[in-house]
């Protein structure tokens, strides 16, 4: 009996030793909104009209991103309308501050202060000459910041084209 369940026992061995365990996996990555064509045939089966309920859900969550984006957008657009009417005020009342003291400068030269007129109304010149170099470039920095802001968006939101 002994001898019979050594020799059971190296049978075993042998027959494990011999199986080969084979596995198989299957890895399957889907990306979008849908399921695979295969998949909502299989929830119909188990569920009729599911594929249904999930087609419109899908096209429910398009519609309402693209109404939030559209919502988004519009928001941009005044923000820069607004942007723009307060510079164009600033310019504005920029320009009348710079004609009032360049006129009075003038006043001052005419009522005998050459100096004090020549530098308030010198002063003044180099200001706006300063400033709209130093608004150029500030406006060429911001652009380029933009573009590249611009581009870095494009490169994350590109999307990932996957095989199936």
């Amino acid at each position: 009996m002994a001898r019979e369940n050594k020799n059971n026992r190296s049978l075993r061995r042998q027959q494990e030793q011999q199986l080969e365990i084979l596995q198989e996996f299957q890895v399957t990555h889907h990306s979008g909104p849908l399921p695979p064509p295969d998949q909502l045939d299989h929830y119909n089966k188990v569920s009729p009209g599911m594929a249904d309920r999930i087609m419109r859900a899908a096209e429910a969550e398009s519609e309402h991103r693209r109404y939030l984006e559209k919502q988004l957008l519009e928001a941009q657009i005044a923000d820069v309308q607004i942007e723009r009417r307060i510079e164009m005020r600033g310019q504005i009342f920029a320009l009348v501050v710079s004609c009032l003291a360049i006129l009075g400068g003038i006043i001052v030269v005419i009522n005998g202060y050459a100096i004090a007129g020549t530098l308030l109304s010198g002063a003044t010149i180099v200001s706006l000459v300063g400033l709209f170099i130093y608004g150029r470039e500030r406006l060429r920095t911001s652009t380029a910041h933009k573009q590249q802001q611009n581009t870095e968006e494009k490169i994350e939101t590109k999307p990932e084209i996957t095989k199936q």
